[in-house]
């Protein structure tokens, strides 16, 4: 992946002292396919990364019904050894998983968040959260029942967690 890709960054300030960082790639050049299989390669949980599954269903805006699942892989830590589990996230994972942009605007800004600052701990590491999208009537040959497909949409976003003291 070329290193002029977007990069979309959220942080998230609640009303506790926590903040979140999350860093992704929408152009990322990877499917489903291939982040499952990179996952399941990568044994993320051998290096000491929790693995947890998360489902929920909501509404898109004409009110249809959507699915969203959240595949995390984090681990709790002090927040100066961020950028060694960040670290171990790259080596373990393929090279085009995350662009170098993602990777060092990831280390930058939770550098910035924690510097000067009194941390009880931080939660790092990625989240894959896939969504289906709504569906789309595909014409069938010969006048054959319609098709439908269904496409899935999937971001895949290195995370941090910080708990301030």
């Amino acid at each position: 992946m070329n290193d002029q890709s977007n990069v979309t960054m959220f942080l998230v300030r609640g009303i506790s002292d926590v903040d979140e960082i999350r860093v992704s790639d929408p152009k990322r050049a990877m499917n489903r396919y291939e982040i499952q299989q990179a996952l399941r390669e990568a044994k993320l949980e051998e290096v000491g990364f929790n693995k947890t599954i998360d489902f929920s269903t909501g509404s898109d805006k004409n009110g249809k019904r959507r699915r969203k699942k959240i595949v995390s892989y984090m681990v709790k830590d002090k927040c100066t050894e961020a950028k060694t589990w960040q670290e171990r996230l790259e080596r373990r994972l393929p090279p085009n998983f995350f662009s170098s942009r993602v990777s060092r605007t990831f280390a930058r800004d939770v550098q910035d968040r924690v510097t000067g600052r009194s941390t009880e701990y931080c939660l790092i590491g990625l989240e894959v959260v896939s969504r289906d999208a709504p569906p789309s009537n595909v014409r069938a040959k010969r006048g054959l029942w319609p098709r439908v497909r269904i496409s899935v949409r999937v971001r895949i976003d290195m995370k941090a967690k910080i708990k301030y003291r």
